[in-house]
């Protein structure tokens, strides 16, 4: 069997850089809860890009629900989201 051979090139290898943007808004309500258990419900929009244009864009929106509970010393936060359908 041959040797396996792997040719790297600067030319053909080099990092690059990426911007990506997430703006975000989020509405929080309180359950009213004093106790343990079910704390607050956030709801949001996101929408996430890479700030180009035309064929270099890329993007996507998401609507989502979330959750939290608390426990003592302990927090959790569950979220739900739903890409919403984009055109064409």
């Amino acid at each position: 069997m041959p040797p396996l051979s792997i040719t790297c090139s600067a030319r053909n290898s080099r990092p690059f850089r990426e911007t990506n943007y997430e703006p975000e808004g989020i509405l929080t309500f309180g359950t009213g809860n004093e106790g343990n258990g079910f704390k607050l419900i956030n709801v949001g929009l996101v929408h996430q890009s890479n700030g180009s244009q035309e064929a270099e864009s890329r993007s996507w929106n998401r609507a989502y629900g979330q959750g939290g509970w608390e426990w003592g010393p302990l927090s959790m936060l569950g979220r739900l989201w739903y890409r919403l359908p984009e055109s064409a």
